[in-house]
């Protein structure tokens, strides 16, 4: 009697272990909690459809609780889906033994989705300015998101949400014709508050990058803040302009620049930028000036250009007004001299202050001068 009482305990704790490691390792299928889960995305949004196929339950033993999740889900609002990679919730035992589904928390992930299908989905949810305004601003683009949320006691939604993901391939062009391409980063997103990693793009024919971005939400508007590098790069007229900067007369051909800048700005619901502020330091290491007649006239025997060589500078630029403050080598005749400058640039008005030490320098004589120099 013991022996049989024996075998039947170590049958059922072999047996129970087996259904432990099963349950953990491999899971079950099952169509029974869709439509529990189904409700819970409805608390999201009321008018959100879900087509869900089966729902793999396994067991976490460490918690008492099962992990739910089922692949390949879309969700539909009006005419507009949005194909899902997952949905993910953990549930008590408990609730299951009694028939019930109640989670705490839900996580859903997208596939590479089309970032303007994206925005599409989202306009079609919330028919706000700003998403028309992306819609037509954004060219092209890949985007992963995984969300996270939990819900309180009631079913209602927390305000402690979190969006996590990533851009590929990226593309937008904004309503003043700027364009910026190969956009790539991994972003993440707690409240109003966005932290960009890893940021890559193109402006200009100029690859930049960054490991620092935050989006802030300050009142109606989104501030920005960060850090942004390049490396070797040839300056281009499109760059000049975004600061406002066209110099006439200036070869920039051969130039190119290392820079590390920080900026800061906002942006309304218009996505009209405002109180942009932007300080860097810069390398520029050649530069060409093409000299006029009228310099000429004074000066026969000046190079037909005049060349900027490995300047060092600090640039401030805060709304209309730039400020430059530079030192470095500059070749008016056969020799390089030292030279250094400030440059303060408010709207369209110039004003240039700077040192220069020439050793020789040939000047053709004119009639005023006499006036002033009688024994010239």
């Amino acid at each position: 009697m013991k022996i049989n009482f024996l075998k039947i305990a170590i049958t059922f704790v072999f047996s129970l272990i087996s259904l432990i490691i099963y349950l953990t390792f491999i899971g079950i299928e099952t169509e029974k909690f869709n439509k529990q889960i189904n409700d819970k995305v409805s608390q999201i949004n009321k008018n959100l459809d879900i087509d869900l196929n089966k729902i793999k339950l396994t067991l976490d033993p460490l918690s008492f609780k099962i992990n739910a999740k089922t692949l390949g889900t879309k969700v539909y609002y009006s005419n507009n889906s949005l194909e899902l990679e997952h949905i993910k919730t953990q549930v008590s035992l408990v609730s299951i033994i009694k028939n019930k589904f109640v989670s705490s928390n839900i996580e859903l992930g997208t596939r590479s989705i089309l970032l303007k299908d994206l925005v599409k989905f989202t306009r079609a949810v919330n028919n706000s300015p700003k998403f028309f305004l992306l819609e037509k601003i954004i060219k092209n683009g890949h985007i992963i998101i995984d969300l996270n949320i939990n819900f309180d006691e009631n079913g209602n939604i927390k305000n402690d949400y979190k969006v996590k993901g990533s851009l590929k391939d990226g593309k937008i062009k904004l309503f003043n014709q700027s364009v910026y391409k190969n956009i790539n980063f991994k972003f993440n997103k707690k409240n109003d508050n966005f932290n960009f990693q890893e940021i890559q793009f193109n402006f200009a024919k100029i690859n930049f990058f960054s490991n620092l971005l935050k989006i802030s939400k300050k009142n109606k508007n989104y501030f920005f803040e960060g850090e942004i590098e390049n490396k070797n790069s040839k300056i281009t007229s499109k760059f000049l302009n975004l600061i406002n900067l066209d110099i006439k007369d200036v070869d920039i051909a051969k130039s190119s620049f290392v820079s590390k800048n920080n900026f800061s700005f906002e942006l309304n619901n218009n996505l009209k930028v405002k109180n942009i502020i932007f300080k860097s330091d810069t390398k520029l290491n050649n530069i060409e000036y093409k000299t006029t007649k009228f310099i000429n006239n004074y000066f026969p025997e000046m190079n037909e250009s005049i060349l900027f060589k490995d300047h060092q500078l600090k640039i401030n630029f805060n709304k209309n007004q730039l400020f430059i403050k530079g030192k470095g080598k500059i070749k008016i005749n056969e020799k390089l001299e030292d030279i250094d400058y400030l440059i303060n640039k408010d709207k369209d008005n110039i004003h240039i202050d700077s040192n220069l030490i020439i050793g020789n320098i040939i000047m053709q004589k004119q009639e005023f001068l006499n006036n002033y120099f009688p024994l010239i």
